[in-house]
């Protein structure tokens, strides 16, 4: 290939680089230090993906999207997780921090494809928006944001009495106790009521705690009986931070 050639080839490619829009297909969702990717080139969750159709919020027309129920995805990436507030981040760096009040709303939908669509109409300011690489649609109020490439979910300590006396070795484990225990046992008055409160449990294994770990594994075989309690599935890691914590009831 001679010199003008290439110089044609260049030419031909720099212009095609300014001309196409960037189609971004990956959007990381992260909760304390684990990280997902989900891609809208390939479906990563088949069971969850859902085709549906809706009145856009930014334009009012009618779209057909394709994606994720929003609560869905998170309960099923994070099965554990304590949301007290959702951020979101846009491809241009614009930031929106979702209350959870709104996050309990559970109708909202993360769009990775929206059918025959680059651009969005927005009637609030006149204009066309690029949606990629993901759109939340936000049942509620507030904006729904548009070219999300990150979303990171946010726990707090705020009114919450077992976090807020925790020190910072048992933290962790505190953590744990609120994610996968708290449903049904309660702890200076935060918690359910299903089952007994975690101080009259822990008298009960106080003389025999080296047993604690297996119970928390498969409670009915060590029981040898039915009982309602689900066996704990976190990591061995998560297992250990708990069991320091409970030492501390």
């Amino acid at each position: 290939m001679n010199l003008n050639a290439l110089k044609l080839t260049a030419l031909v490619f720099f212009f095609f680089a300014l001309s196409s829009p960037y189609k971004a297909k990956e959007i990381t969702i992260k909760y304390l230090k684990k990280e997902v990717t989900l891609h809208s080139d390939k479906v990563d969750y088949p069971k969850l993906w859902k085709r549906i159709e809706r009145k856009d919020p930014n334009s009012d027309e009618m779209l057909t999207y394709e994606g994720y129920d929003f609560n869905e995805i998170i309960n099923k990436v994070f099965p554990n997780a304590v949301i007290e507030e959702i951020h979101t981040k846009a491809k241009d760096g614009y930031r929106l921090k979702i209350p959870k009040v709104t996050y309990l709303k559970k109708n909202h939908f993360l769009a990775l494809k929206v059918q025959g669509k680059d651009k969005i109409y927005n009637k609030f300011f006149n204009t066309y928006f690029r949606w990629r690489p993901s759109y939340l649609l936000l049942d509620a109020k507030i904006a729904s944001p548009y070219a999300v490439k990150s979303i990171e979910l946010k726990e707090t300590k705020l009114e919450n009495p077992i976090l807020l006396s925790a020190s910072s070795e048992t933290l962790p484990g505190a953590k744990v106790f609120v994610r996968s225990c708290a449903k049904c046992h309660s702890h200076k008055g935060f918690g359910g009521k299903k089952a007994p409160k975690m101080k009259y449990m822990i008298r009960r294994w106080k003389n025999k705690m080296e047993e604690l770990p297996s119970f928390l594994r498969n409670p009915q075989e060590i029981l040898k009986r039915k009982i309602q309690m689900s066996a704990f599935s976190g990591t061995e890691q998560e297992l250990k931070d708990l069991l320091t914590y409970l030492k501390t009831i």
